[in-house]
């Protein structure tokens, strides 16, 4: 929910997170009403983190870089799990990103998302920023 202090909550719940994420063989085993690998939900919940801090840097005019080593585990996984997450209407399909594109860029790409999109801006603009 989005009522009462939630920037605060958000910190707080993201911590705990981070906390429960970090546990020794959490990894392991499944997890979820839907009974999915934890892996695979550990890198859906990193994904939407990742993917969504950039849709809210970029639409109030500011950018988003996250680390490599974030990228190093979100990109493939995403890209794995991207056919599904069209069929759900989960992601959009693909946009075109040049060879030159950098790994958010091409992971922003696969979520459907244009990675030169600014408010205002001229979509399509690849390859020049998005970290």
């Amino acid at each position: 929910m989005a009522d009462g202090d939630w920037r605060v909550r958000f910190g707080e719940e993201t911590a705990r997170l981070v906390e429960a994420w970090s546990m020794p063989g959490v990894e392991e085993g499944t997890t979820g009403q839907m009974g999915l690998p934890a892996r695979t939900v550990g890198l859906m919940v990193l994904g939407d983190l990742t993917v969504h801090a950039w849709d809210l840097a970029r639409a109030t005019g500011g950018d988003f870089v996250p680390e490599p080593s974030v990228l190093d585990e979100v990109g493939p996984g995403l890209a794995e799990m991207a056919p599904q997450a069209r069929e759900m209407k989960v992601f959009g399909e693909p946009f075109p990103v040049p060879e030159t594109a950098t790994a958010f860029e091409r992971l922003l790409a696969v979520t459907g998302r244009d990675p030169g999109w600014t408010p205002g801006g001229t979509a399509g603009a690849t390859g020049t920023s998005g970290g």
